[in-house]
């Protein structure tokens, strides 16, 4: 494990400690513009579909379950109705989005996710022509991807 930790690139701590400040950012009631409710999870996408691709180039695989997984992520939070208590302030044009911890623990759930299959890769200890590997990894993400896309959507009608 130490020998893992000391081969990761310097830069990876950097976007570990950008996503803690943008968790902790989300964990306070703030108001925002309606544009900057998709930025996170906008990020959140490329970073996730960013992460199928170079760990599984273009695989047919891959690509689906994520998309599977997004798609189930839309279905979950249409049950959650999540995030809750999200106003529209229409004297300012703008959203008050509650504090939660939920945006957070989403982001270090991509974070981690990642960083698992990048390493699995890199030791050798999985591959990318397992399709086990690629598929619950794919569906994973798009799934942890989806839950800030639907979310965003969710706040957007709620208000």
């Amino acid at each position: 494990m130490d020998q893992l930790i000391q081969q990761t690139p310097k830069w990876v701590f950097v976007v570990f400690l950008v996503l803690l400040y943008l968790g902790y950012v989300q964990s306070k009631g703030r108001e925002v513009a309606g544009s900057r409710l998709i930025i996170i999870p906008a990020a959140m996408i490329g970073l996730s579909l960013f992460s199928v691709g170079s760990a599984f180039g273009l695989s047919i695989l891959g690509f689906s379950c994520w998309i599977v997984g997004a798609i189930f992520a839309q279905l979950v939070n249409i049950s959650l109705k999540q995030p809750r208590g999200v106003v529209y302030v229409r004297e300012k044009g703008k959203f008050f989005v509650p504090g939660s911890l939920i945006p957070l623990s989403l982001m270090m759930a991509i974070f981690f996710a990642k960083y698992f299959i990048s390493a699995s890769l890199a030791t050798r200890f999985m591959s990318p022509d397992m399709p086990g590997f690629v598929g619950i990894s794919s569906l994973v993400l798009g799934f942890l991807s989806g839950t800030f896309v639907a979310r965003a959507i969710f706040a957007r009608k709620a208000a």
